[in-house]
Order: C-alpha cells, then structure tokens, then sequence
C-alpha cells in the first residue's frame, strides 16, 4: 500500500529519522514489524532532544558535543523488520577531552534513544495494520443482481498497492490526517467495481480510491452514476424492448 509507506516516512521525518533506510513487513506473520535503519544527521538529532526525556543539564551536554559524536541505526537480522532488528550506537570521537558530566550525557542519550526507537517501531507497527484493515483485504460483494438477461455485481475491492492518486494532488498535511482517521477507524478506503450483463453484453466501471464511514452506504449512489454509465453503453447494443430503468434499480 503506497500510503503506509508514504505515512511511515512522514512519521520517521517528524521524530528526527527521516535520513533512515525504512524497512517493513506487516503480514500478520511472527518478525513482522517496522524498522529503519542509517546514521542520525545532527540538525535531526539536536531536533529530537526535547522529546527524549533527557534533563535540562544532560540536553545542553549534548549540544555542547554534539560535533563529537555520531549515532548509527544498524540491522542486526538483515531478514526481519521490527523493534529487536535495530541495534543503537553512539560512537565519540573525543572522549578524552569531555568532562564527566558530559560521558553521562552521551550514556543517557544512548539509552533514550534505544528505548525510542523500540516505542517507536511498535508504535508503527500498530498503526500500519490499523491501516491496512482500513481497507478490504479481499474483494466484497456489496451487492449481486440477478433477473433475466439482467446480472449486476458490485464489489469493494482493495486499493492498488501503488498509484494512489491522492498522493499526487492532496496538500501532504491533508494525506496525513486522511491516514490518522484510517487509523482510528473512522473512515474505510476502498475501489469500487460496476459490472453488468445485459442481454450477453458485459460493461464494467472502476471507482476510486474513496473514502466512507465504516459500513457507510456512499457505495450506492457511486453504482447508480456508474450503472446510468454502464447504461448508455450498453442501450445500443440490447434489444428495443429491454428497460434501462433495471440497471438503477438493481442498486438501490
């Protein structure tokens, strides 16, 4: 799903990993998770201080040494993705010339940054498979019609995995709190399939990606366009006799 990639990005930018390597896997298999990997910049790691935890005294240490030390998320496991594939290290350059309080301020900050990372990766991990049963897993039929010389199935089907169009032409702020309500469950995201047969004659329409309530029944008027489409496709080619009006109805 191109939007759980694009949202574990945007979450690993505004908590200061965002020059990481980000790898994932969420199928519900035991090594499933979410990890990244790579060297901290230092713009970013002065960036993520406030939200560590750290005392005023071990933040402004720090900041002072900040030049002297680099911090490097490395994959352990190179097989699975998830909290336990990320190992922490804070190398320092010249530990000889920092005083004591400052050795206990790199030693802090190694600490709250592996119990970071480790919130963090379950964190988005929750979340992923939030969003991913956001959308059907499987093809839905939401409704089959079938009268004579007359069939009209309509189905949610799982949003493709790349070419969301809404990452093309919504404001990024937008994307992200369309994933938040994923997420919370307050909306489903969802492909909608029209297809008809009309006396032998086959036409089909494609809907989406859209967005509903759970359970929502904005599906119905989105059939009735497409099947008043599929209708003047199909008119043309069905005997005079036959009653356009059965291809509206069959989605009410």
């Amino acid at each position: 799903m191109e939007l759980l990639n694009w949202y574990f990005e945007r979450c690993l930018e505004s908590w200061g990993y965002g020059e990481c390597r980000l790898g994932y896997r969420l199928s519900y298999c035991q090594g499933d998770g979410v990890a990244w990997y790579g060297k901290l910049a230092e713009a970013d790691l002065l960036r993520m201080l406030p939200r560590l935890g750290l005392s005023a005294s071990e933040t402004a240490a720090i900041q002072r040494v900040v030049d002297d030390i680099n911090v490097t998320i490395s994959d352990i496991n190179h097989h699975y993705h998830h909290w336990n594939s990320m190992e922490v290290d804070v190398e320092v350059l010249n530990e000889d010339e920092m005083s004591g309080a400052e050795t206990e301020a790199v030693d802090a900050l190694l600490k709250a940054l592996k119990e970071d990372v480790v919130a963090r990766s379950r964190e988005l991990e929750s979340e992923g498979y939030s969003l991913i049963e956001a959308s059907p897993y499987e093809p839905e039929i939401l409704r089959l019609y079938e009268r004579e010389n007359l069939v009209v199935e309509i189905r949610k089907q799982p949003v493709e995995d790349a070419g969301d169009p809404i990452l093309g032409y919504m404001e990024p702020s937008d994307v992200f709190l369309l994933a938040r309500r994923m997420i919370r469950g307050e909306i489903e995201r969802y492909e909608l399939e029209v297809r008809a047969t009309w006396w032998g004659k086959e036409e089909s329409i494609s809907i989406g990606p859209t967005d509903d309530a759970p359970n929502g029944r904005h599906w119905v008027q989105l059939a009735r366009e497409a099947l008043s489409d599929i209708a003047s496709e199909l008119r043309p080619q069905v005997p005079h006799a036959a009653r356009p009006a059965a291809l509206q109805a069959s989605a009410a």
